[in-house]
């Protein structure tokens, strides 16, 4: 096996710098350039809060997948692990979550660039932007031309990563020293202009019961923010450390360092900017576009119908956080809040924050195109995907036809979502989705492949193991209603891809039959994203005016249809297929049961619209949070003992975890373990 497997054409390049630099150099991206006011803009200076709590949360994520890596250091990481642990259905439906999250963080970073450029000048900004909504909240959207030229950025992140890992390792290392350095510098300056009255502003007419100065919005939202304003989505890039792993040349030693170091690293840098975001904000200096929410709030009596049509501005109110999105500083809130100090220094260094907001996105986009390539790749490896897209090219040893498929998916996605708003909070909760994986495969490969040298031990394996999950669970629990509705439709598309491709190749199954069941579950699906619910983080949306959040018989009727396809179908396919196949169906059990009780309890919860009784709904379940937290335990112990020994497992054993790059063994470097050589004639 090891003479044939793809993963020893991979050149190993990377040093522990490099590891480091491609995880802040995906950390520190359009993230901190637009989270920080849309974090305030959500929950107020509690957004402090979320990032504390958001960077713990992946601080545990990051633990668990330091352990798995390092034993087994592999290209499009991930993505290969859960095959290995719990079989063909739980993995591809993992691996097809994470592809989608990995292959639209370029275009949504691309999306940051553009909206920097457009900001320099008006003319720039009608010439590259539009006015639109986004599940009724007014947004930027790039225009025909700004994809246009969004698209062209793409292609030359395409070029950095097509000239190979070394040239990818080393220029993003350079350009992440730049990234470090500016944030800090960044609330280093804001410090100077802080304003402690900022957090004692009290709530405005109409805040949510039990608000407060630090609280204004509620406490729900300071959970909501953080998968949907960004702050979760900032701290993704430390994967960037596991996802290169089979390119490193010390992956066992190196990848734990670089990811854990860049989580730490990360949650300092990001709460100190928050906290000096909110001390430098300028009331005074702020002026926003009226909008029907802000003529509801009766504190604008300025924004008559005439004003709100012509997009009139006026100035904020103090205290209104939640119209901060809506202002002039919305576009690049960091560059502003320079701006508004007085001398020399802050206007150059607002001059630099605008260069930074073209070469911050981009440096984390050319890696992240890196990283969707490596998840195709990865899903090919294992014969989820066709044989093609893990051809490697000859001589700069990457993974070229999975590159340039990445190329024009990302692009693609650019069309029907075009505001960096509309993506960040789907690509954090389905990353979140994806994660809970980790805690699950911890005591899976402790059993089955407990010989393997591990570099890096979690210490009280099935206590932090089970943490991981449950705080990846939770990131999606708090996406609200609407959000998670949208990433369990895509994800279970994914199925439908698992049925035309992998079922008869992976389960024997009848190739005519798993079409047909393609087919149903791309037109129920369908169905369900057409006539069902749209929702904003719990805020009710009518969509095509079917769904109601008091119709309790149309809600009955979703999600027994959701649940009747997603828990039914691998239901159906473990009495179709064959016995010794069984085990790969039964093994996945958890995952539907997993997502479909997710989705019901944040229907009843401060996070759905039932936690909203203007609506004329009952919120049944006023602490939603502890509930999640319980139900994530119990499906984490459920998700671990479904593990079994997989082929692929036993293959890596055999292996010794380690495989020798094709470099390696031609200068007779390192003997690969576990691998006799045979002595020479």
């Amino acid at each position: 096996m090891a003479a044939s497997n793809p993963d020893r054409k991979l050149r190993r390049a990377l040093t522990v710098y490099d590891l480091l630099g491609l995880s802040m150099g995906g950390i520190i991206g359009s993230g901190w350039l637009f989270g920080v006011n849309k974090a305030v803009y959500t929950a107020g200076p509690s957004a402090i809060l979320s990032w504390v709590v958001g960077g713990i949360l992946v601080l545990f994520v990051a633990l668990a997948w330091a352990e798995i890596s390092a034993m087994a250091p592999r290209s499009g990481a991930i993505v290969r692990y859960p095959f290995w642990s719990h079989g063909s259905y739980t993995g591809f439906t993992f691996g097809w979550a994470y592809f989608l999250t990995a292959v639209t963080v370029p275009p949504i970073e691309v999306e940051g660039v553009l909206f920097g450029i457009a900001s320099v000048n008006p003319s720039f900004t009608s010439s590259l932007t539009t006015s639109g909504t986004f599940l009724g909240t007014p947004v930027e959207e790039l225009n025909a031309l700004g994809i246009l030229f969004a698209a062209l950025l793409m292609v030359v992140f395409f070029f950095l990563n097509y000239g190979g890992i070394r040239l990818l390792g080393k220029t993003n290392t350079y350009v992440t020293a730049w990234k470090i350095a500016i944030p800090i510098i960044t609330f280093i300056t804001l410090f100077s202009l802080f304003r402690s009255g900022n957090f004692n502003l009290a709530p405005l007419p109409g805040a949510p019961g039990g608000s407060s100065a630090f609280f204004p919005l509620g406490t729900a939202n300071t959970f909501l923010a953080i998968p949907t304003s960004g702050v979760f989505f900032a701290y993704l890039g430390f994967r960037q450390g596991l996802e290169y792993g089979g390119e490193a040349k010390n992956p066992q030693k190196d990848i734990p360092v670089a990811t854990i170091g860049a989580v730490l690293l990360a949650i300092g840098i990001y709460t100190l900017l928050q906290l000096s975001y909110i001390g430098a904000i300028d009331w005074a200096n702020i002026t926003v576009t009226c909008s029907n929410s802000m003529a509801n709030l009766g504190l604008y009596p300025g924004c008559t119908p005439a004003a709100i049509a012509s997009g009139v501005s006026v100035p904020i109110v103090k205290g209104d956080w939640s119209a901060l999105s809506l202002s002039n500083w919305g576009t690049l809130p960091l560059k502003y809040a320079v701006a508004s100090g007085a001398g020399a220094w802050f206007a150059f260094f607002a001059a630099v924050l605008l260069f930074d907001s073209w070469l911050s996105p981009s440096g984390t986009g050319w890696v992240y195109l890196g990283t969707s390539t490596r998840t195709l790749y990865g899903l090919s490896i294992e014969g989820y995907f066709p044989r093609g897209l893990h051809a490697i090219h000859d001589r700069f040893r990457i993974p070229w036809v999975a590159l340039l498929v990445s190329l024009v998916l990302g692009i693609a996605f650019l069309a029907p979502l075009p505001s960096w708003y509309e993506l960040v909070g789907f690509i954090s909760s389905t990353s979140a989705l994806t994660y809970v994986t980790g805690g699950a495969i911890i005591p899976a490969f402790r059993k089955y492949a407990g010989g393997l040298h591990r570099p890096f031990r979690l210490p009280a394996p099935w206590i932090l193991a089970g943490a991981s999950f449950i705080a990846s669970a939770l990131v999606l629990f708090w996406s609200g209603f609407g959000t998670i509705t949208w990433v369990l439709i895509a994800i279970y598309l994914g199925i439908g891809l698992y049925l035309l491709y992998a079922a008869p190749l992976k389960m024997g199954l009848d190739r005519g039959a798993t079409v047909g069941l393609a087919i149903l579950t791309f037109i129920v699906l369908g169905v369900l994203a057409y006539f069902g619910p749209m929702y904003n983080g719990g805020q009710s949306v009518p969509n095509n005016f079917i769904w109601s959040a008091t119709n309790g018989s149309t809600d009955a009727l979703y999600f027994g249809i959701f649940g009747a396809l997603t828990i039914g179908m691998p239901l159906l396919l473990w009495v179709m297929v064959k016995p010794q196949f069984k085990k790969h169906i039964s093994a996945a059990f958890w995952v539907p049961v997993w997502t479909f009780a997710f989705y019901l309890l944040s229907y009843f919860t401060e996070f759905g619209p039932t936690g909203y009784p203007s609506a004329g709904n009952v919120n049944l379940f006023p602490d939603g949070t502890i509930l999640a937290v319980i139900l994530g335990a119990v499906f984490f112990v459920w998700a671990a003992l479904s593990a079994f020994e997989t082929d692929e497992l036993k293959a890596v054993v055999a292996e010794g975890g380690v495989i020798k790059a094709e470099e390696e063994e031609e200068a007779g470097l390192v003997e690969a373990p576990g691998i006799s050589q045979s002595p020479p004639a």
